[in-house]
């Protein structure tokens, strides 16, 4: 089964995408912070992370940033999750 680590602080949208990746079969764990992103996603190894760029105690790109410095974590793919209107 598929890991996926989800970063998102919106409380709907977190729990939205929680059934229904996990009605798809993924087996999916998060936060609705940023703080502790990172350890977590040293503790589960996820095949996958959705993380929103705009969370209200830390910067995603910022995690994003801590994701790909560590070799042990650089590969998993990362999807941003966010409300912003620009690139």
């Amino acid at each position: 089964m598929k890991k996926i680590v989800l970063v998102e602080d919106d409380a709907d949208l977190f729990s939205l995408l929680k059934y229904n990746l996990e009605k798809e079969g993924f087996a999916l764990t998060g936060m609705q912070t940023g703080k502790g992103a990172l350890e977590l996603c040293r503790r589960e190894r996820p095949d996958l992370v959705i993380l929103d760029i705009m969370l209200p105690d830390s910067d995603g790109l910022e995690i994003c940033k801590g994701i790909r410095s560590e070799p042990e974590l650089a590969h998993i793919p990362v999807i941003f999750l966010t409300a912003r209107a620009s690139e």
